[in-house]
C-alpha cells in the first residue's frame, strides 16, 4: 500500500462510554477484535510507523497497549492520554504527532467501518483546495425545529444539510493553530474549530456505512454491517 507523505493520524478513543451501559465500548468484539482496532488497521498503513496516535482515557493506557500489541503490533501506534473533554483529547493527539507532519487526519475510534478510500478522498480534497475536508452523509429525513416543550415551531428544508462524520482532515499547522487560539472552548466537532478561526471546510460525501458506536443496539447494527462486508456470519 502506498503511504501518504506527511500524513499524521489521530484516532480518538478517550470517551467515557456512558451511554453504552457498562464497560468501554471500544473493547466490544467486532469480527474477533476490539472495535478500535479496526480504525488502526484501516488507517495506520497509510502512513509511516509512529505517525499514528491513539488517544485513550487516563488509567486505561496499558489495556489499550496490550490490545495493540496483540492485534496491530506492526504499526508503531503511539499512545497518549486524553483530556477531560474531546477537545482536550484532540489537542493532546495533535501535539503528539511527530515533526514533518503536514496533514492531520482526526478520526473517532467509535466509527470502525470508515474506509481507506474515504480517507484518501479527504486527503485529496485537502491537497486540492488547501482547506479542511470532512466526511458527511446527506440528510434524507424530514427535519423540524421545536420549542422547549417539544412543539414544532419550524419545518427546516433538508437541502444542503449533512450529518457530520469522521475522518476529518486538515492542514496540520492550521488545525493546531485553531485549537491553540480557541483555548478551552468545548467542541464535539473538529471542523467547527477550524471554521471558528475563519478557515474553510469542504464536505466529502460518504455513501458507505460509517455508524458511530454509542449504545448497545448500535453494536448489533455494526456487527450486521461488518458481516455483510466480510461475508462472516452475524453473531447470535
Amino acid at each position: 500500500m502506498k503511504k501518504i507523505p506527511g500524513l499524521g493520524i489521530v484516532i480518538v478513543a478517550g470517551g467515557s462510554s456512558t451511554r453504552f451501559g457498562g464497560g468501554n465500548k471500544l473493547f466490544a468484539d467486532l469480527g474477533g477484535v476490539p472495535v478500535f482496532i479496526h480504525s488502526v488497521r484501516t488507517f495506520a498503513p497509510l502512513t509511516e510507523p509512529g505517525r499514528t496516535v491513539l488517544v485513550v482515557p487516563r488509567g486505561e493506557t496499558e489495556h489499550f497497549r496490550e490490545a495493540l500489541e496483540l492485534h496491530a503490533p506492526e504499526f508503531g501506534v503511539r499512545l497518549v492520554s486524553g483530556g477531560a473533554v474531546r477537545t482536550g483529547s484532540v489537542k493532546n493527539g495533535l501535539r503528539a504527532l511527530p515533526p514533518g507532519t503536514e496533514i492531520a487526519a482526526i478520526h473517532d475510534a467509535a466509527r470502525p467501518l470508515a474506509s481507506e478510500d474515504l480517507m484518501l478522498e479527504l486527503v485529496r480534497a485537502v491537497e486540492t483546495f488547501h482547506c479542511g475536508a470532512i466526511a458527511a452523509e446527506r440528510m434524507v429525513d424530514s427535519v423540524c425545529r421545536t420549542d422547549q416543550a417539544g412543539r414544532i415551531v419550524e419545518n427546516v428544508s433538508r437541502e444542503n444539510l449533512w450529518r457530520i462524520q469522521t475522518p476529518q482532515v486538515f492542514p496540520y499547522a492550521g488545525i493546531c493553530a485553531c485549537y491553540e487560539e480557541l483555548g478551552d472552548v468545548v467542541l464535539t466537532d473538529d471542523s467547527a474549530a477550524f471554521r471558528a478561526c475563519g478557515r474553510e471546510v469542504v464536505v466529502v460525501e460518504n455513501l458507505s456505512c460509517n455508524l458511530k458506536l454509542t449504545t448497545r443496539s448500535d453494536l448489533d447494527l455494526l456487527r450486521f454491517q461488518y458481516a455483510s462486508r466480510t461475508g462472516r456470519a452475524v453473531p447470535q
